[in-house]
């Protein structure tokens, strides 16, 4: 053990402190929210109950169906809610997302086609020294 080492550990050990505070941070975070959706999410049966007498347990199970599948999608495309001014944002992300993917997927065919031209020039080089 040397000066440096024990300024290196330090330095560690501050920079996990630091993490674990934002960790916590994150954690309250979450739990807050949890408690948010959950009072949103009793707030919203209660008025489906009183104003359309409409509990989750009256749904078909096809009505059933559709919003699980309208959550698993919110979910997947980390939404905050279910709104449709919360989907398209995040379809139009993707959108994006995916167009840059392509971009960079053809620029990435047309470096490997000039790779395989030079190194198809490079063998038949080769072949002819050899000759």
């Amino acid at each position: 053990m040397n000066t440096r080492t024990v300024d290196i550990l330090y330095e560690l050990a501050e920079c996990n402190e630091s993490r674990d505070g934002d960790v916590n941070l994150l954690i309250e975070d979450m739990k807050q929210k949890a408690v948010e959706y959950e009072s949103d999410g009793l707030f919203l049966q209660e008025l489906l109950m009183e104003g359309l007498n409409l509990s989750l347990s009256s749904l078909s199970k096809a009505s059933t169906s559709y919003l699980n599948h309208l959550v698993d999608i919110a979910l997947a495309l980390e939404t905050k809610d279910t709104s449709l001014a919360s989907f398209i944002p995040a379809i139009n992300d993707l959108t994006s997302d995916l167009s840059r993917a392509q971009s960079k997927s053809k620029e990435l065919e047309l470096e490997l086609s000039t790779l395989r031209r030079k190194l198809t020039s490079a063998l038949v080089l080769e072949k002819r020294l050899q000759e």
